[in-house]
């Protein structure tokens, strides 16, 4: 039966667009759960990065682990590996969530994605993920017996609960029809099957008959990042030196990527109706045949592979099994005690390291919320200071539960810029301060508004700041040099002031001395953006 003869099955336009919305929340909600075990995980930290990276382990000639050989620290790695993959490509589904609610969008808004939602009391899926009860979408769903729905440290519970997430379920009795539109779900793959009948069956009603252009509105950070020469996607995000180079059928290196090996993967949706169509299906079944939608395949098919090449020696990206697939060899792993988790440092403080986490991981929605209205990028680098954030959290005790809520960010806004807000201690107008006044955030290009810089430094590499530019007077939100707090040993990465303290230089441009104050617990522990000092300041 043609597209355009579908029958509806109770799918209308809005409730297909509600739907999408649905699936935004849905990826994001699975984010925090990944990287709050991944991040608990006892795994080395890489010297640059300061925070685990993926690194091979054992394994056969077919490319199976090889558990025989496994030490401690390989079982740690090796689940961390497959948990920190799944989280990122779960990043990747939100990208192409967010695209398609974009390119069905109605006339009369503009933007509808939303990852913090409005008002007083916003609630899913139009807010910040919380994790007292499943997404509502998913209210059919029924946890396993024993299992607990949390954020914690990766144990059998949260193996469990993982296998959980990445389960299809089995289909209600007749005369229920997967393809009719339902209020909830008994699994996110059946929310996804669907979805994808009922965007065809109203695409009509949904895309504009005339087509649509490539938009603003539509993000291709991923796919351009993959894209980048001489790195991929992983090692671009994670700074990972080791990885061999990749190979493609067209040459050697990244330049030499075909368009085939990502187009159905992070994607835009533009064109006449039918092409739209075609781009539109194709990002869906991405996310299914990497996740939710695998059911029992173990496989994914290559063209949805955004890394893999069968002459890698290390898959780093283990992309080419389905998040399900994954979860199943590591629920018998943590069953059978595999795994040591990080130990908090000497002097524990948790209420800093949960605030600088909870403040930075709702700068990253509030950045994402940005990107998809046409006001900036997806930071990637801002979701891997993420990673810093949560293990620094786990170092200084603080509990899984305070972890990843949302904070409301409106009494730092202040739209004018005269309030000053500041990125680190010693940075207000007096050069007294103990502490930043800045809602905290990772990563350049993520701070909530105008006025929260700390050098007065432009995020872009190609324009010099002007001299008489002083900390808190960046001109707009999202265009921040730094994160905030600015940790103790943060130098300039960009050409301009390369290898130069960032706050010795805000110190300098607000005729303070550069030798006070001393560096506070937090600012001493927080790990740098991409470049470090040789010594505290």
């Amino acid at each position: 039966m043609s597209k355009d003869h579908l029958p509806h099955k109770g799918w209308t336009a809005d409730r297909v667009r509600a739907h999408l919305q649905n699936a935004i929340y849905l990826e994001m909600w699975t984010v925090p759960l990944y990287l709050t075990a991944a991040y608990s995980l006892d795994v080395p930290a890489n010297e640059k990065t300061h925070r685990p990276e993926f690194a091979p382990t054992p394994t056969k000639q077919d490319g199976s682990p090889d558990f025989d050989k496994f030490t401690q620290k390989d079982y740690n790695q090796y689940a961390f590996n497959n948990i920190l993959s799944v989280a990122i490509q779960e990043m990747l589904h939100v990208e192409l969530a967010g695209n398609l609610l974009n390119a069905v969008r109605s006339p009369d808004d503009s933007t509808p994605v939303t990852f913090t939602g409005s008002g007083a009391d916003p609630q899913p899926p139009f807010s910040a993920p919380r994790y007292d009860s499943a997404p509502a979408c998913l209210k059919d769903d029924v946890l396993p017996n024993g299992v607990t729905l949390r954020l914690g440290k990766f144990d059998e519970n949260q193996a469990l609960l993982f296998q959980w997430v990445e389960a299809e379920q089995p289909l209600p009795p007749p005369p229920y029809d997967i393809e009719e539109w339902h209020e909830y779900y008994n699994s996110i793959g059946h929310f996804y099957t669907s979805l994808m009948y009922g965007m065809k069956a109203c695409w009509a009603e949904l895309y504009p008959s005339g087509g649509r252009a490539q938009d603003p509105y539509q993000r291709d950070d991923w796919e351009s990042g993959a894209r980048q020469a001489g790195a991929r996607l992983l090692k671009m995000i994670f700074n990972q030196p080791t990885l061999p180079p990749l190979q493609s059928s067209a040459g050697a290196g990244a330049d030499a990527l075909d368009s085939t090996r990502y187009q159905n993967f992070s994607i835009k949706i533009y064109g006449a109706p039918d092409e739209a169509l075609v781009r539109a299906e194709a990002a869906m079944m991405a996310t299914m045949v990497q996740g939710e939608g695998a059911g029992k395949k173990k496989d994914i098919p290559h063209k949805f592979q955004p890394t893999g090449d069968p002459s890698d020696d290390i898959e780093v990206a283990l992309d080419k099994v389905s998040h399900l697939e994954r979860f199943h060899v590591l629920v018998k792993l943590a069953a059978e005690g595999k795994f040591t988790y990080v130990q908090p440092v000497e002097n524990p403080a948790p209420k800093p390291f949960l605030t600088a986490l909870n403040q930075s991981y709702s700068a990253f929605l509030t950045s994402l919320n940005s990107a998809f209205c046409n006001q900036g990028d997806m930071s990637i680098a801002a979701m891997a200071g993420l990673g810093n954030r949560v293990l620094q959290a786990w170092q200084n005790n603080v509990t899984a539960p305070e972890m990843f809520q949302w904070v409301d960010s409106s009494a730092f806004i202040d739209k004018t810029g005269a309030k000053g807000f500041h990125a680190c201690q010693g940075l207000d107008p007096a050069g007294t301060s103990d502490c930043a006044f800045g809602f905290y955030h990772t990563c350049a290009g993520a701070n909530m508004c105008k006025g929260q810089g700390g050098c007065g430094a432009l995020i872009s590499n190609t324009e010099q700041p002007p001299v008489d530019w002083k900390p808190g007077t960046n001109d707009c939100q999202g265009k921040g040099h730094c994160g905030i707090p600015i940790p103790a040993l943060q130098c300039f990465v960009d050409e301009n002031n390369k290898g130069q303290s960032v706050w010795e230089y805000a110190r300098t441009l607000i005729n303070q001395p550069t030798n006070t104050p001393q560096p506070n617990d937090l600012r001493t522990a927080l790990t740098g953006t991409g470049g470090e000092c040789g010594q505290s300041k």
